[in-house]
């Protein structure tokens, strides 16, 4: 399986659309930067069929340093979430 970049995007996008390469690169970056400073702020981004992005607080644990057994307390984090949206979900089962 390839793995595609910002740069492989922007050359589907380009055959895609009436950008130039140059073009299709900067609404990329564009659009990423919105996602992450959207989520950032506490956003959720919700696009429809293909999914959403939302940060969540993962709870904080108790956990253990492998190397000595000792007891450590892993504090509480915020993570990013995506969760697909149905069409995202039947597209992906049809293949």
């Amino acid at each position: 399986m390839k793995t595609l970049n910002k740069y492989d995007l922007a050359q589907l996008l380009t055959k895609r659309s009436a950008l130039s390469k140059k073009e299709a690169i900067q609404a990329l970056e564009n659009l990423t930067q919105i996602i992450t400073e959207q989520i950032k702020f506490g956003k959720r981004i919700n696009i429809v069929g293909f999914g959403s992005f939302q940060v969540k607080t993962q709870k904080g644990r108790t956990g253990y340093n492998p190397r000595s057994g000792e007891k450590i307390i892993v504090a509480d984090t915020k993570v990013v979430k995506f969760k697909p949206g149905s069409w995202l979900k039947k597209t992906v089962r049809q293949n």
